[in-house]
């Protein structure tokens, strides 16, 4: 199988960035061939596409999952493209519609079910990680570009939100990396990043969540370094707890709450005064959500932020009680 083929079959089955970066995450998460083919006779993760090639074919088997395997193993250990599928021995074209039908039609993530908005923002978060992924960017660092796009000046491209705080101090170990240029100068990317840069209150099925304190909390945390204070009434430990803190709870609410148990903002009980008021005023805010979703959600730093949020936000929407 050629790089031209996998190209165009991307095309033809309308494999837009999103279903890419699903595709990719997969075989870079997968610890055995067992995880890409299945144990035999039961079928495995991967469907035979009815509608391509011989009928009644075969999916990706054990013998076809190692050699994938060991092309990522000659990769260093991870595709960041799905060209680089090509000329791997026995994995044809029929084997690749099979690997592209299971995910743009049996596990399609669009639309998710939480709302045109989230469906919208998740669209140009993968495609901007799409072209982050073929830069040479791995999934933590991808994450710390998508950061800078609202908190960097060094940002090429769109004007920068007003921000004065020096984030290279915040997040340390994110210092080297510069966004692709690649996103300020292509017109389709340039859109994604305005819609990253400009959405600061995102509406997640029924709640709202700022994706800004979100992303930025969850950046520190893949890049974790302690603080210390110069106010010692302030009880904070981590550059995560920093970032959440200056981007959107109080003194007096942050001080109060960290020791709580943070599931999400429903869950928060205060009963003493005075934090009453002024928690119940902030506690049902975009931004509450957000900071208590970077501390809680399950992240896994291998992969894309795209998909981490995605399987965040749906589980939450089926576990969510009937109304």
């Amino acid at each position: 199988m050629e790089i031209s083929e996998i190209q165009n079959n991307l095309m033809k089955q309308g494999a837009i960035p999103l279903y890419q970066l699903s595709i990719l995450d997969f075989l870079n998460q997968a610890k055995s061939a067992t995880q890409i083919a299945g144990t035999e006779p039961q079928r495995g993760p991967i469907e035979d596409d009815p509608g391509r090639g011989k009928p009644g074919g075969y999916d990706i088997g054990l013998k076809v999952a190692e050699r994938i395997l060991e092309k990522r193993a000659s990769l260093g250990g991870r595709f960041t493209n799905l060209t680089q599928l090509a000329n791997i021995p026995y994995f044809g074209i029929d084997k690749f519609n099979d690997l592209v039908y299971t995910f743009t039609r049996l596990h399609a993530p669009i639309p998710t079910g939480l709302g045109t908005e989230f469906d919208d923002y998740m669209m140009a978060l993968s495609a901007l990680e799409i072209v982050a992924y073929r830069e040479g960017f791995s999934d933590v660092d991808a994450l710390s570009a998508l950061r800078k796009i609202f908190f960097d000046h060094n940002m090429p491209g769109p004007k920068q939100n007003e921000n004065h705080l020096d984030w290279d101090t915040v997040i340390p170990k994110a210092k080297r990396i510069t966004p692709p240029v690649t996103w300020a100068i292509s017109p389709s990317l340039f859109s994604a990043v305005q819609i990253i840069q400009s959405t600061t209150s995102l509406k997640v099925g029924d709640s709202w969540v700022d994706p800004q304190i979100l992303i930025a909390g969850l950046d520190a945390r893949n890049k974790s370094s302690r603080v210390q204070p110069e106010i010692k009434e302030l009880n904070i430990t981590s550059n995560q707890e920093f970032a959440t803190f200056l981007l959107g709870t109080s003194v007096t609410n942050f001080q109060y709450l960290r020791s709580f148990d943070i599931r999400k903002n429903s869950e928060f009980t205060i009963e003493q005064e005075p934090f009453v008021e002024s928690f119940n005023t902030y506690s049902g805010s975009p931004g509450m959500t957000a900071y208590a979703d970077a501390f809680n959600i399950p992240y896994n730093p291998n992969q894309s932020l795209t998909w981490n949020l995605i399987t965040y936000y749906t589980d939450q929407a089926d576990e969510a009680p009937v109304k």
